[in-house]
C-alpha cells in the first residue's frame, strides 16, 4: 500500500460505488441448464428441510468446475500453472474494455481493439477485456454450441502486449468450436492471464 500525497483528491469507495450500476455478467446455475458434451450435469437437491420435519435446510451440490459461467485458471492448460485458488480477489476487479465482436460463425479480430481504443483511448496494463459477440442469447439452447465467433490469436496477442489480465467472452469459449489445439488458451493461460467464459449481458456495458 502506498501513501497518497496530502492534498491528492481520492474519492470515496461507497461515494464512488453509489454512482454506478451493477450489472451481472453470469448466467444462474439451475439443474437442466445446457453444459459442455461429457462434462456433468449440475445438479441441486434438497436432501432436508424444516418443512419434512427436519432442524435445518440442506441441499446436495453438484457440478463440473467448468458449468455455466466460469474462469479458466492457468492450470486448465499449463502444468503446474497456478488454480483458481492461488487468484487473488483484487485479480478481479478493475476497469474493463468492451469489444464488440462480429455476429455469426466469424473471427474476432484486432480491428475490435483499434475499433474501442479509436473511441475511448488505450487499453491499460491491467485493464480486463470483455467480447460480446451477441451469443449470450443463445444460452441454454441447443444453439448455444453451435460454431461460435471465435477470437484470434493476433487479438490475444494484441491484448497481452496491453497487459490484459483477464479475457472474457460471451461465447463457451475463445476458441474455435472445433478446435483441439486451442491456441487462444494456451497463449493467454501461458501469460498467467485469466479466461472468463459464457459470460452474459457485456451488451449492457460501453466503454
Amino acid at each position: 500500500m502506498t501513501e497518497r500525497e496530502p492534498d491528492s483528491p481520492v474519492a470515496e469507495p461507497a461515494t464512488a460505488l453509489g454512482r454506478m450500476t451493477p450489472v451481472d455478467l453470469s448466467h444462474p446455475l439451475e439443474p437442466g441448464m445446457t453444459v459442455w458434451p461429457g462434462h456433468p450435469r449440475f445438479e441441486h437437491e434438497l436432501l432436508q428441510c424444516y418443512t419434512r420435519g427436519d432442524a435445518s435446510r440442506h441441499h446436495r451440490i453438484a457440478l463440473g468446475e467448468h458449468t455455466g459461467t466460469h474462469l479458466d485458471a492457468p492450470v486448465r492448460f499449463v502444468p503446474g500453472g497456478a488454480d483458481i485458488a492461488r487468484t487473488p480477489l483484487r485479480a478481479l476487479t478493475g476497469r474493463a474494455a468492451v469489444l464488440r465482436g462480429p455476429a455469426g460463425d466469424t473471427e474476432v479480430t484486432p480491428a475490435a481493439l483499434a475499433e474501442f481504443e479509436a473511441a475511448y483511448g488505450p487499453v491499460r496494463p491491467g485493464d480486463f477485456a470483455l467480447v460480446d459477440c451477441g451469443w449470450a442469447g443463445r444460452w441454454n439452447t441447443s444453439a448455444s454450441l453451435e460454431p461460435w465467433p471465435y477470437v484470434s490469436v493476433e487479438l490475444a496477442a494484441a491484448l497481452l502486449e496491453r497487459e490484459v489480465r483477464m479475457f472474457a467472452v460471451d461465447t463457451p469459449s475463445p476458441d474455435p468450436s472445433d478446435s483441439r489445439a486451442c491456441p487462444v488458451h494456451r497463449l493467454l493461460l501461458g501469460a498467467d492471464a485469466l479466461i472468463g467464459e459464457n459470460f452474459t449481458h457485456i451488451d449492457r456495458l460501453t466503454g
